[in-house]
């Protein structure tokens, strides 16, 4: 993987955003398990993130972000990556039964458990990924803008799907990190 990132946060402190970003989210909300979250190469998503979750008072840092592809779980546009999330889902549906008390437990709780499996096991191949993306396609649905493949047929081309990369380490995975929003913080 190598993209943009665009991480948005809420307008607190512009000198703690600067010297410490990007943030670390957790939590039942994190998408796809404990990390640092970006819009991957769209900053119209950072605004929109921005206007909706932090009430119009938000700053914008985009950043390179690398990482190494047998460390990079891309499931949105690799098919062979969306094929081991599902035999994942099979291999320790009864895991997820017995211990979330559900078969179908959200994405960042399966990606945390497979975390944590690793470790316990001393057995890093089970989920050997510092970064992961995916499409929020409810978030994608609610903004779509398409072209149609064909006159008179049904099927179109997303052209801004809303792409989240997150990192499970910063530390060398993201790279020349600035703010580019608003204006007045700009350098």
């Amino acid at each position: 993987m190598n993209t943009v990132g665009y991480h948005t946060v809420e307008n607190r402190d512009v000198d703690k955003i600067d010297d410490n970003a990007p943030f670390i989210s957790a939590g039942s909300k994190a998408y796809l398990g404990i990390g640092y979250y970006f819009w991957d190469d769209d900053e119209e998503w950072a605004h929109w993130w921005g206007e909706h979750h932090c009430k119009n008072e938000y700053i914008i840092c985009r950043a390179n972000l690398t990482c190494a592809p047998d460390r990079y779980l891309d499931l949105h546009g690799n098919q062979a990556a969306m094929r081991l999330m599902k035999a994942w889902y099979t291999i320790y549906k009864n895991d997820f039964v017995r211990n979330f008390d559900t078969a179908r437990p959200p994405l960042g709780v399966v990606v945390e458990f497979l975390k944590k499996l690793a470790f316990t096991r001393k057995n890093p191949t089970i989920f050997p990924f510092d970064a992961v993306r995916a499409e929020d396609s409810y978030l994608t649905g609610k903004r779509r803008s398409t072209l149609p493949f064909a006159v008179d047929r049904p099927g179109q081309l997303t052209l801004n799907p809303a792409l989240i990369v997150c990192l499970y380490r910063k530390r060398d995975l993201c790279r020349n990190l600035e703010i580019i929003f608003p204006e007045e913080y700009v350098i």
